[in-house]
């Protein structure tokens, strides 16, 4: 797996340029370097910052830059995507666990079923630990902590 943010230091690596030291991406460098060694991500991270989403389709919120919608940059959804399993979090109102080896296209949510709960708890915790520690601890509210 391969993330957007890893393309800047992809970029800088093959450059012969060290990445900033706050940049969250890595070099997949390696993987395009005929013998290279590369580590592959356990899971990406995707956000959707629309109000809509968790509004019952009223798109009247003012958007301030830097500052989000109503004060919280990140109001809405989160996705974590791993090899396996894909979680969209929706904070306050639920979510979606797909088993994508077993559903590509998605159909079947999982998020309630009780015998997926405690794939469930393993995803939402790796998704809050990465809202931890790639720089966004600023927007962690009471409503993340799953």
């Amino acid at each position: 797996m391969i993330d957007s943010v890893d393309l800047l230091p992809t970029i800088l690596d093959l450059c012969g340029m060290a990445a900033p030291e706050h940049v969250q991406g890595r070099s997949f460098a390696p993987l395009i370097a005929a013998g290279g060694a590369y580590t592959a991500r356990r899971f990406v991270v995707a956000e959707n910052v629309m109000p809509e989403v968790i509004t019952t389709g009223d798109k009247g919120y003012f958007v301030a830059s830097g500052k989000g919608v109503g004060g919280i940059r990140h109001p809405d959804a989160k996705m974590l995507r791993m090899e396996r399993w894909k979680l969209n979090y929706y904070p306050g109102h639920g979510g979606e666990l797909f088993d994508l080896r077993n559903d590509s296209l998605e159909f079947d949510n999982l998020y309630t079923d009780p015998a997926r709960q405690r794939t469930l708890q393993e995803v939402e915790a790796e998704l809050l630990d990465w809202l931890i520690t790639a720089g966004e601890n600023g927007q962690i509210t009471r409503r993340w902590l799953l």
